[in-house]
């Protein structure tokens, strides 16, 4: 603590090997086997080790991926590393950056030991779908590239494609005609403009209308409808306001570098655009729920009464995780629901036998962990100074999502303060 606390004060950015620290990178396809190799290593070495995550947005990850991954960070932190999930829009910068800054002396990643045809029609589908995100070279040259004096390991083997079960299938998101009709609308009043200021300005300029247009779509729209504005702009600007007027002669025309330029600059903007408000975004998010947590650290604090405490933190609890939430109080005839966010929602007799295992044992069960990991739901003990006084019921609202690591400590800490403060109150 005292080292990294002087390498940050000083601004130091060398990796001090003071000790072996050893970071995993995982991903949806990485094998378990490298997180076995990072724990034996991490053992015989008596070494602290990391395992993260980067999500990147601009990857648009469906959830399946997403759910391999966090069940791989799990399965990592059982095995005694500390997780933690990044998000940034480069994997390979976040990677060496959280090194630098942890003072990591080894990364261990994994490397496919070829690349089959499925590989080939992923980054035909990116290419096609507009993530612009597609390449031959592989994370790990990548990360020993840019590695310094940091050591890399390199494991090597065939993809995992295990899947993780999902009680419903995914949703395809709707086709939203909303975003191309404003479209045509930029397009619309860009050439209204041209019209009046045709005999004033010369095809240049009346370019740049409509590139202010495909501009202030970049802004506020996503790549589809970004690349519709601009092909859209080009052939109405080369109909009706270029020579020979009334023809698509603009390939032929020396304003074509114009527009490639208004192409190159509309899809940058785009993506800077939209990364940079998912970013925020999840920014945003993650002050919330910590802001959140001190929030119900102070109503549970200033509030009496077990129902009004179960209301409370079931509440925060919804809010905050977008999850369906019951509380359970153990009495002397078993487990009793005192509070729920969702009205409709009934637990059945497995249900509450999961719930009355995990108030006996007082360990969590049920979605996202080895105990009965298909159920609905995730189930968190109540644990107080006198043990288990109750259970927490966890259902996200979207059927088959994982929660993340962190999700999972804050899941676990708002359990904890709701249990203290109901303690104090039962037996005061």
């Amino acid at each position: 603590a005292d080292v990294l606390l002087y390498r940050r004060g000083q601004g130091i950015k060398r990796i001090w090997p003071t000790r072996d620290k050893i970071l995993v990178c995982v991903g949806p396809g990485e094998s378990k086997k490298l997180i076995f190799a990072a724990a034996r290593i991490a053992r015989s070495l008596k070494a602290e080790w990391i395992a993260i995550y980067v999500d990147v947005p601009r990857l648009q990850s469906s959830e399946e991926e997403r759910n391999r991954a966090v069940t791989k960070l799990r399965h990592a932190e059982r095995l005694g590393a500390t997780t933690r999930l990044l998000v940034g829009s480069d994997i390979v910068k976040e990677i060496i950056n959280f090194a630098h800054e942890q003072n990591i002396s080894q990364i261990m990643v994994w490397k496919s030991s070829h690349q089959t045809w499925k590989d080939y029609i992923k980054i035909w589908k990116n290419i096609s779908s507009g993530k612009r995100v597609f390449t031959f070279s592989s994370l790990a040259d990548k990360i020993v590239r840019d590695s310094g004096e940091i050591d890399v390991y390199v494991m090597t083997g065939v993809k995992e494609e295990t899947k993780i079960p999902v009680t419903t299938p995914r949703k395809k998101s709707r086709f939203s005609w909303k975003s191309y009709l404003y479209s045509l609308v930029i397009v619309g009043i860009s050439t209204m403009i041209d019209y009046f200021l045709f005999s004033y300005l010369n095809a240049t300029n009346l370019i740049m209308i409509y590139f202010f247009g495909v501009f202030t779509v970049a802004l506020y729209d996503k790549i589809l409808p970004t690349i519709f504005t601009a092909i859209i702009s080009v052939i109405v600007c080369s109909f009706l306001f270029m020579p020979p007027y009334y023809t698509f002669a603009v390939f032929d025309s020396s304003y074509m570098l114009s527009i490639v330029l208004m192409f190159v600059i509309a899809l940058t903007i785009n993506y800077y655009t939209v990364t940079s408000r998912r970013e925020a975004l999840r920014a945003r998010h993650a002050e919330q729920l910590i802001a959140r947590l001190h929030s119900l650290s102070r109503q549970l604090a200033t509030t009496r009464g077990v129902e009004k405490l179960f209301h409370i933190g079931v509440e925060y609890i919804s809010q905050s995780l977008d999850c369906d939430v019951q509380a359970m109080l153990q009495q002397e005839g078993g487990l009793v629901v005192r509070a729920k966010s969702q009205a409709d929602w009934i637990l059945d007799s497995k249900d509450m036998s999961v719930a009355q295992w995990v108030n006996d044992l007082g360990q969590s069960a049920g979605l996202g962990t080895d105990t009965l990991p298909f159920s609905k739901a995730l189930y968190i003990p109540l644990l107080a100074s006198r043990g288990t006084i109750g259970v927490l019921s966890v259902r996200p609202k979207i059927e088959g999502r994982l929660f993340t690591p962190e999700e999972m400590h804050l899941l676990e800490s708002f359990a904890h303060q709701l249990a203290i403060t109901l303690e104090v109150d039962l037996y005061q």
